[in-house]
């Protein structure tokens, strides 16, 4: 046989369809198998709601705990005597819930005289606003606690004048990181101006993407690595690649593991998105908390159909590369307790790419590390082009670096994949893989 004929072979894909049913019939009548992927897809339906309520009973107890400490103080009587025109009526003092007995009034002069009274004064200077308390001379009270009564009133005025002024949150954050001062190229100048995303919100896609992604990786690594090594010690790769060509054979499992759990993830996320809909428009909750956690599972439908296009597009990919690293990986397993081993090697990787997206999506100047250099890009290249922190070309150029990375992998799969899953080698992991290419 010619170098020629021999080189078809390898990249042959003869006996793929049959390999592809197999995997999805085999995956179907698994029972483990489809008890991970209904797992998966509550754990996408379910993680909103979830994080709603722990975020809420998170600020349930903080307000309880505060309500507590205001009754401890042991006021009878709190009167707020503002003299400057923010208008904060009783409700908004807030001091009712704790069931302290407050009254705003209006007086040239005050007089605080009950042993358990005391009053808090508001008024503008040139160097901003004051908030003083006064208690009376022969006051039974703890002094030491009127501060937690003090602090308290000083974050309804800050919340008042936040409103006032027009900001949220988000801006106010945005004002106290501070102003920084650096030369920027014309280039990056253009993708920041066109960047409408605030750092916060992109934070929170960028966590969000990177589950997601981390969580189909793992699925893929485990299912395929297990699969191609359970066949190999079994011994049914070799009746098997008789009549189907190596790269057949590893395309065929990637492939039909691809479809099931991309129908798992992508009935997930309807259904994340159509809990979310359900929450905002039927009961009417506020889900900035669930995003400022990073747990936006319906960020697939965030960007709009483009979006939907670009995260699927990269989600495929990272999905291959892992896939064809998990298989070539699984052909050098020749015992069944090697299987931990040799998926560990693929879970480091991917773990790096994982910690890597979190770690640099808050360095702006990291950027274009983060989009360009793989395992990175394959979990945050998508949310760094759709948050204009990515042009459309670098995004392109991303891609075909992963494409490049995927090819590499899978020509060297075809060289080696057929040698591996026959041979039998004791070491499993890359040992083994640069022992067959010496080979």
């Amino acid at each position: 046989m010619s170098k020629r004929s021999k080189s078809e072979n390898i990249y042959s894909l003869k006996g793929f369809s049959e390999v592809f049913r197999f995997t999805v019939i085999q995956n179907l009548k698994n029972k483990a198998v489809l008890l991970e992927l209904c797992f998966v897809i509550l754990v996408l339906i379910l993680m909103t709601p979830l994080t709603y309520i722990m975020s809420s009973s998170g600020q349930k107890k903080a307000t309880k705990e505060k309500e507590t400490k205001l009754k401890d103080i042991g006021v009878e009587k709190l009167y707020i005597y503002d003299k400057t025109d923010m208008d904060i009526d009783i409700e908004e003092w807030g001091f009712g819930v704790a069931g302290l007995k407050a009254e705003v009034i209006k007086a040239d002069e005050v007089k605080v005289e009950g042993e358990k009274d005391c009053l808090i004064l508001i008024d503008k200077s040139e160097d901003g606003y004051n908030i003083t308390m006064y208690y009376s001379d022969n006051t039974k009270l703890d002094t030491d606690k009127l501060q937690t009564l003090l602090d308290f009133a000083s974050g309804v005025l800050d919340n008042k004048r936040m409103a006032l002024a027009g900001l949220d949150y988000e801006k106010i954050a945005l004002i106290n990181k501070g102003t920084f001062s650096r030369k920027i190229e014309e280039r990056d100048y253009i993708s920041e101006r066109d960047s409408i995303i605030t750092d916060s919100k992109f934070e929170s896609y960028v966590m969000s993407y990177v589950m997601i992604i981390f969580v189909v990786v793992t699925l893929v690594s485990t299912y395929i690595l297990t699969s191609v090594s359970l066949e190999k010690t079994s011994k049914l790769a070799e009746t098997v690649l008789s009549s189907v060509r190596p790269m057949a054979l590893l395309a065929g499992k990637i492939i039909g593991t691809l479809s099931l759990i991309l129908v798992a993830m992508l009935m997930g996320i309807l259904g994340s998105y159509i809990t979310r809909f359900i929450m905002e428009n039927a009961m009417g909750a506020d889900l900035s908390k669930v995003e400022s956690a990073g747990v936006d599972f319906s960020i697939f439908f965030s960007f709009g159909v483009k979006g939907v296009i670009i995260q699927m597009i990269g989600l495929l990919l990272a999905f291959a590369i892992f896939g064809t690293l998990a298989g070539l990986m699984g052909s050098t397993v020749n015992k069944t307790e090697d299987i931990q081993s040799a998926n560990g090697a693929v879970m480091v990787i991917s773990f790096i790419g994982y910690i890597g997206a979190f770690v640099l999506a808050g360095q702006s100047n990291l950027h274009m590390l983060l989009g360009l250099v793989p395992p990175f890009s394959m979990f945050s290249a998508p949310i760094l082009y759709l948050t204009g922190r990515m042009s459309l070309i670098l995004l392109i150029a991303s891609w075909a670096i992963q494409v490049v990375v995927l090819v590499a992998i899978m020509m060297l799969s075809a060289r080696i994949y057929k040698g591996l899953l026959l041979s039998g080698n004791t070491i499993p992991g890359f040992k083994s893989i640069i022992k067959a290419l010496k080979g």
